[in-house]
């Protein structure tokens, strides 16, 4: 998105409250929201002694009169805190951006030393460029961060002292994480190490140093829930409300249609063909177009949140959030603490050991269509596996099944 304004232009502080304040009230934050940042507002402009903002300006006010660590980013404030954090940052994000991010509490970013700085940011441009998905640029970026905090730990300045032994090192703190996480980061640390040594960063082709774990698909067996339990939880949902309007019709599509909550969240109003009657879209994970009928109860409970639960929105995603500026659920999030909720009210307890995360709910669809004797490429289908054996993989969990599957063994007495 274009910017609105240049970095090196500094606002008047009155000013820039004065726009941001009419800028909430038209992405309609409510007026108790508004008078809570205005407040903080006065506080600030009380504080300063300079006429422009600034970030550091900011932040020595959120420290000497919040008491809120240099860190800038902390992971839990006390309500007060929060607001008063908020509420810098929306200037700093209107000043800096021309427009207000929902609630967003940045990390610091890796500093990368000066020296390899550039390579990195190469290495990533070249990622983009070979249109890699979104979730494997996030682990990437994650491999990346812990693999920096290792070189700055090592005093390793520079991509041509990366070495053996540095590398040695590095697996080392990976020891104790599962093998299959192991698996993951090093495949995404050989990708790096490759492009160190095909663009002439390192002399050395490093990716040999890397053991090659084998990556085990699904041991543990599938968490699923039983078809009263999926009942119970969804009658859990007031559906009086907006929220439970929207939340309804979110748990419908992974009960009903076996959607991945990635699919849900990203769902687009295009993607729903009500002519069709079908839901049209590019699977998030795959990037492989899925069709789905669109059931009847599903379609009602969608209707139902778009006309009477669905806050005005410029989002061309179906389900947003119900805080101003209602916008799009991020990338990352997997929507855990919803499925928490209604588990609390349905009164259903969970063992600690079972995973029941919303991708355990498409796990319960794929049970019962085996149940009803549906073959395996159908359900491979209905659930978007580019690989069958991922879908017989539900087959350990329905023991009648794994009955019929039995072989009667003649045993055969000999005489000695």
């Amino acid at each position: 998105m274009q910017e609105s304004k240049r970095p090196e232009q500094k606002t008047k502080i009155e000013e820039l409250t004065e726009q941001v304040g009419k800028h909430l009230i038209q992405l309609r934050y409510s007026k108790s929201s508004i008078s809570h940042y205005r407040g903080v507002w006065r506080r600030f402009l009380e504080y300063s002694d300079e006429q422009y903002f600034s970030e550091e300006l900011a932040m020595r006010y959120l420290k000497d009169c919040c008491s809120i660590p240099e860190t800038r980013y902390p992971d839990k404030l006390p309500h007060k805190l929060r607001v008063e954090f908020r509420a810098i940052r929306v200037l700093y994000d209107y000043e800096r951006f021309g427009q207000i991010f929902s609630r967003r509490m940045m990390s610091p970013k890796v500093k990368w030393p000066i020296k390899y700085r550039k390579v990195v940011d190469s290495f990533f441009e070249h990622c983009k460029k070979r249109s890699l998905s979104p979730g494997w640029m996030r682990r990437q970026k994650l491999v990346m961060k812990s693999f920096s905090q290792f070189l700055d730990r090592e005093k390793i300045q520079s991509c041509e002292m990366i070495n053996s032994v540095s590398i040695t090192e590095f697996i080392a703190t990976q020891v104790g994480y599962t093998s299959n996480t192991m698996s993951t980061n090093f495949s995404h640390l050989k990708a790096f190490l490759r492009y160190l040594y095909l663009n002439k960063h390192n002399k050395t082709d490093l990716t040999a140093c890397l053991p090659r774990i084998k990556h085990v698909v699904r041991k543990q067996v599938p968490s699923i829930w039983t078809k009263e339990e999926a009942e119970r939880l969804l009658a859990a949902v007031d559906k009086g409300n907006p929220c439970g309007k929207r939340d309804y019709a979110m748990l419908l599509l992974i009960v009903r249609l076996g959607l991945r909550i990635s699919d849900v969240r990203s769902l687009q109003l295009s993607n729903l063909k009500w002519d069709l009657g079908s839901v049209e879209f590019n699977q998030i994970k795959t990037g492989h177009a899925l069709s789905l009928p669109l059931l009847e109860d599903v379609g009602w409970a969608i209707i139902d949140y778009l006309k009477h639960g669905r806050p005005i929105s410029d989002s061309q995603n179906v389900f947003i959030k119900h805080i101003a500026p209602f916008t799009a659920f991020s990338s990352n999030n997997n929507l855990h603490y919803l499925i928490n909720k209604y588990l609390i009210r349905a009164k259903i307890e969970v063992p600690a050991e079972k995973s029941h995360g919303m991708h355990s709910l498409r796990h319960t669809l794929a049970s019962e269509l085996l149940q009803q004797h549906v073959s395996l490429p159908i359900i491979a289908e209905i659930l978007g596996h580019r690989d069958i054996n991922t879908t017989a993989n539900y087959l350990r969990v329905d023991v009648s099944l794994l009955k019929q599957c039995a072989l009667n063994v003649e045993v055969q007495h000999e005489e000695y």
